[in-house]
């Protein structure tokens, strides 16, 4: 019989994380990790705070992990333009001790980051190693985490995704879903551009990379396939298609909504303590060639989340 891993997961309350531990735990030793401030996760989770340097260092030793997997991350753009310190702490400065760490224990990371860390102009999907131009705090905090655990000598594998949403967790659907059943009009940003990206298909490729590391060793496949690469369903949508498709399949399902009317409108009628990318759309080639990964069109990927997204 097959070994199974020991995995190392942080970030087991949010939406990522929740859905990494139900794709790893059948397969792997899990052992999941949640921030002293976060609210209770929705699995078996230790609590851990990523911004106390010695105490993360010695959950990892104390686990021996064969793959540390780190989709914990401080996530709140606007709020991290007002709290620096804490976003570089948790997005920075904790990918260099899992890497300096992984590299000394011998283990593999499977860390997740942004488009942020792009500009966000032009209309073209960005390459993975096109130039790195952040225009906010939370984007320039991802690129340092990306930059340290490259430096750390770990062997890594670096996940860049855009509008993550899952059951589990706070996301743009269930704010829609919550609105759209106590409104009747709404205004929805139409000139930022993306793919909307399930949970579930980060979960369904990190559940790839650890049958690829039971086959072949965990060492020997992150070496072998080191580097950056983006991830998200396929497609590319706006805010405002985005919503109006989120409320024709609710409405498909039964959903009670009160929403009748759904304007577009530009990014200036909300403004923003940080600046969002107009441009969030992120080429898959290297995935898809390096992996064999096909991530499903984001409609797809939406509709099969829909029923638990409304609690059916």
């Amino acid at each position: 019989m097959m070994k199974r891993p020991r995995i190392f997961l942080t970030g087991a309350n949010g939406q990522a994380g929740f859905e990494i531990w139900q794709a790893l735990a059948p397969i792997a030793e899990v052992t999941a990790f949640k921030g002293p401030q976060d609210r209770v996760a929705a699995v078996p989770a230790e609590t851990l705070d990523l911004c106390d340097a010695a105490a993360l260092e010695q959950a990892i030793r104390s686990v021996k992990p064969d793959l540390i997997v780190n989709p914990a991350a401080y996530t709140a753009v606007d709020k991290a333009e007002s709290d620096q310190e804490r976003a570089f702490l948790v997005n920075a400065t904790a990918p260099a001790i899992i890497g300096r760490v992984a590299r000394e224990i011998g283990a593999g990371v499977v860390h997740f980051s942004t488009d942020y860390v792009y500009s966000g102009e032009g209309n073209s999907p960005y390459h993975e190693d096109e130039r790195i131009a952040p225009n906010n705090v939370y984007g320039q905090s991802k690129w340092q985490g990306e930059a340290n655990l490259m430096a750390s000598g770990a062997a890594y594998i670096t996940l860049r995704t855009s509008w993550v949403y899952g059951v589990y967790g706070h996301n743009f659907v269930k704010t829609m879903l919550k609105l759209g059943r106590e409104k009747e009009a709404l205004r929805i940003v139409n000139d930022q551009f993306g793919a909307p990206t399930s949970a579930r298909t980060l979960a369904n490729f990190t559940q790839n990379l650890v049958q690829l590391g039971r086959i072949h060793g965990f060492p020997a496949t992150f070496t072998a396939h080191q580097g950056v690469y983006h991830l998200t369903d396929r497609g590319c949508t706006n805010w405002h298609a985005f919503a109006e498709e989120i409320f024709r399949l609710a409405r498909a399902y039964g959903a009670n909504l009160q929403v009748k009317k759904v304007d577009g409108c530009p990014s200036s009628e909300y403004p923003t303590p940080a600046k969002r990318p107009h441009n969030s759309r992120l080429s898959l080639a290297r995935i898809e060639e390096s992996f064999g990964f096909q991530p499903p069109r984001w409609e797809d990927a939406l509709a099969a989340m829909m029923a638990p997204l409304l609690g059916l």
